[in-house]
Formats: C-alpha cells, sequence, structure tokens
C-alpha cells in the first residue's frame, strides 16, 4: 500500500513526521507531497489541516484583525473540503492539534481507516497553550455559524481534535488564571510606567544638575588653569625673591668677609699701635738718656771752661777747639731731639687717623650689616606669607574640586541605577506578555 502525506496547515513536518515514522507499518510505502497542486499517484492519501480554534489564536497572537483571522479559515477549510469531497473514499483528514492532543486515538483512527494494525505512537510532550485569546478562539470556533458548519464537515472526513482533546476544561480555567495574571500584570504595568515617568523626570533633573555640573567643573577648571598661572607667576615671582634673597646672603656673606678683613686690619693697625706706641716709648727714653749725656756734657763743658780759665794761655787752642766741638754737639743735639719729636707727632696722628678709619670703617659696616639682615628678613617673612596664602588657596580650590567630582559621581550612579530601572522593566515577562493586550486596546480606542 502507498500512502501520500500533504501538510496544509501551520504545523511544522518535526511536529508529525517522527509521529507517522512511529505509528505506520514497516510495509507501507509512504512518502510527503511537496506541491499540493502535483499530488504523487498513491492508494489512499492524508492531509493535515489547521482547525479553526488553532488557527485563530496563531492569528489574534499575531496581531490580525478578527474579520481576516475568520476569512482566512474559511479560506483554509473551503480548500481542505474541496479536495476531500472530490476523494472522499481515499483522503482522510486530520487535524494538526491531534498529533499532540490525542495521538493514541489518531493512530486507532487512522489504523481502522487504513485497515493495518498501527505502531504505538510516540509520547506526547504537547501541552495546551494557556493564553487568554485561546477562549476567544474557541468560543468563535463553536459559535460562529459559518465556521461551525465548515469544521462539522471537516470532522466527517477524518479525526477532529474537538472528538478526542482532555482537560479543556482545565486548560481553559488555566487562561483565565493567565487572563488574571496578566489583568495584575498590566495594572503593575501601569504602576510601573507611572515609576517609569517619575524615573524619567528624575533622569532628565539628573541630566541637566550633571550639564550643569559639567558647566561648574568646566567653569573651575578654567579657574584652576587661572590659579595655576598665577601660582607658576607667584613662583616664578617667588623664586626671584629666592635667588635675591641668596644674592643677599651672598653680599651678606661677602660683607661679613670684608668685617672680617677690616676687623683683622684693626686688629694688625692696633698692633702696629702699640708696636708704635712701644717705639714712641723707647724714642722717650733714648730722649731722656741723651739729655742726661746733655747735662753731663754741659758739666763736662762748665769744667772745660774753667780748666780753660784756668789754663786760658796754654790751652787757648784747645779751649777753641772744645768749644766749636761742644757747639757742633750741642746742634746735632737739638737737630735730633726736633727730628724725634716730628717723627713721634707723625706716629701719633698715623695712629689717630687709623684708629678713626677703623672706627668709621666698623660703624659703617655694623649699619649695612643691620640694613641686610633687616631686608632678608622682611623679604624672608613676605615670601612665607605668599606661600601660605598660594597653599591656602589651592586646597580650597582642590576641595571645591573633590565636593563637585564626588556629586558628579553620585549623579551618575543614580542615573545608571534609572536606565537598569527601566530597562529590567522593558525586559520583563510581564512587559512582553501584555504586549498583545497594549496592542488590542489601541485597536479598540482608535477610532474607525
Amino acid at each position: 500500500m502507498t500512502l501520500a502525506i500533504l501538510n496544509l496547515s501551520g504545523l511544522d513536518e518535526a511536529g508529525w513526521r517522527p509521529w507517522f515514522e512511529t505509528v505506520l507499518p514497516d510495509n507501507t510505502d509512504w512518502q510527503v507531497a511537496e506541491d499540493p497542486d502535483d499530488l504523487p499517484a498513491a492508494d489512499r492519501y492524508v492531509l493535515i489541516y489547521d482547525a479553526p480554534d488553532a488557527q485563530f489564536l496563531r492569528a489574534m497572537q499575531d496581531g490580525v484583525p478578527f474579520e481576516q483571522v475568520i476569512a482566512g479559515w474559511t479560506d483554509h477549510a473551503r480548500q481542505v473540503l474541496g479536495r476531500w469531497r472530490k476523494a472522499r473514499r481515499r483522503l482522510y483528514l486530520i487535524d494538526a492539534d491531534a498529533f499532540g492532543a490525542a495521538p493514541e486515538m489518531l493512530a486507532e483512527s487512522l489504523g481502522g481507516w487504513l485497515g493495518c494494525e498501527m505502531g504505538t505512537p510516540p509520547a506526547s510532550e504537547h501541552e495546551a497553550e494557556a493564553h487568554p485569546l485561546a477562549i476567544l478562539a474557541a468560543q468563535a470556533a463553536h459559535s460562529l455559524d459559518p465556521v461551525r458548519q465548515l469544521a462539522d464537515e471537516l470532522e466527517v472526513g477524518g479525526m477532529s481534535p474537538r472528538l478526542a482533546r482532555k482537560g479543556s476544561e482545565a486548560r481553559m480555567g488555566a487562561a483565565y488564571v493567565v487572563l488574571q495574571e496578566q489583568a495584575a500584570a498590566a495594572e503593575k504595568s501601569t504602576s510601573q510606567n507611572k515609576q517609569l515617568d517619575k524615573a524619567k523626570a528624575k533622569t532628565k533633573a539628573a541630566q541637566a544638575d550633571r550639564t550643569k555640573t559639567r558647566r561648574d567643573v568646566k567653569t573651575l577648571t578654567a579657574k584652576l588653569e587661572e590659579a595655576a598661572a598665577e601660582t607658576g607667576s607667584l613662583q616664578a615671582e617667588l623664586a626671584a625673591r629666592d635667588d635675591a634673597v641668596k644674592v643677599a646672603q651672598a653680599g651678606e656673606a661677602e660683607a661679613r668677609k670684608q668685617i672680617d678683613t677690616l676687623n683683622a686690619k684693626l686688629e694688625k693697625a692696633a698692633a702696629d699701635l702699640k708696636a708704635q706706641k712701644d717705639a714712641a716709648k723707647a724714642a722717650q727714653t733714648g730722649e731722656a738718656k741723651r739729655g742726661q749725656q746733655v747735662e753731663t756734657l754741659t758739666a763736662r763743658h762748665e769744667q772745660a771752661t774753667a780748666e780753660a780759665n784756668r789754663l786760658e794761655a796754654a790751652l787757648k787752642a784747645e779751649k777753641e777747639t772744645a768749644t766749636v766741638a761742644a757747639q757742633a754737639a750741642q746742634a746735632l743735639f737739638h737737630e735730633e731731639i726736633e727730628l724725634l719729636q716730628q717723627q713721634l707727632m707723625t706716629v701719633q696722628q698715623a695712629l689717630e687717623q687709623e684708629y678713626s678709619d677703623g672706627l668709621a670703617l666698623r660703624k659703617e659696616a655694623g649699619s649695612d650689616r643691620h640694613q641686610l639682615r633687616s631686608d632678608m628678613d622682611r623679604m624672608r617673612s613676605a615670601a612665607e606669607l605668599e606661600q601660605l596664602r598660594l597653599s591656602t588657596m589651592l586646597q580650597e580650590q582642590a576641595e571645591q574640586i573633590a565636593a563637585l567630582l564626588e556629586e558628579q559621581r553620585t549623579l551618575t550612579t543614580e542615573l545608571d541605577r534609572s536606565r537598569e530601572e527601566v530597562d529590567a522593566l522593558l525586559a520583563s515577562t510581564s512587559w512582553r506578555v501584555t504586549a498583545p493586550l497594549r496592542r488590542a486596546r489601541l485597536a479598540v480606542v482608535k477610532p474607525t
């Protein structure tokens, strides 16, 4: 026996081919018809079609308008019935949902039609879809006259799940539960939308604050750059002042060297003065000795004069010689005395001048050193005050920048958290599940 299978339903091949491979006898030559208009030659044909409620549910889930849903399945049913009416005895109709809803009953019914014993069908993993639209699809399939009449005629030609489905009440109850859950999800979604609006407003405010913060940071950065430039200028000025201080310190060292040199000169002048004083004392001592010599010579002269008077006649020549010698010696003595006195006065004047010059130099050096120290202390104090002011200004600006950066990090964290909440809401199951309800609501409120 040859068997050709034609699939006109929305069920893919994986949903029905394993079933036939399992239940058909080994001696059955069966094949799949690829083209509905070019069926292969066979003893029997099996045509798989869609029941109205299954096709209604898929179409409504895709958002197809209800009128098009009814018209689409009606055309599908008429095409299937047209083929069945031409070959009633050799064509068997199978509702696509029967492979999952009633595989054992389908095997028994098809085996009776083929007149052979069928194998045990594979275990069904089919679970009825608990979708709220399934209630509407089932209601339309059973209440609309054109649909019900076509469905009843299709049932005559084969196996329909309407005769074999189990647990329809449980499926409708599950659909009702899902409907309630989706209503609760819709209410929660409304609340979440409000929260989302608040989050968006808060995010917008945070973005505005962030923009303002960026402007403030930019302004502060400009101010910081100006302060850095000013700091650089002040540091250059401070360096120049440090150089001036170093120069002043070098001048002070040089002045100290000069003072030390002057002190050495003063000490040397004092030593020279002492030596000259000692020489003057020695000269005065020599002058006293010479005075004693003069007195001795005078005495001798008087003795010689007396002797000359006494020996005037005999020693006239010797008297004259002695007188000339005495006068020459007296003149020489007076000349030596005057020369020594002049030298002593010159030495005393030089010593007094050097002493006066030493005092003036010491006074001048002390005044310059005091002035240098005062200038250095004043410049050092000014530099320290300027450095303290710059350090305080830099610390305040650093604290302001740190506070602004911390505020920016806080706003960024809050913005990221808001975005994560929005993304989590949009990616949630409830949001995706309620998408058909939102589209249906838009279609209802849309003006015609």
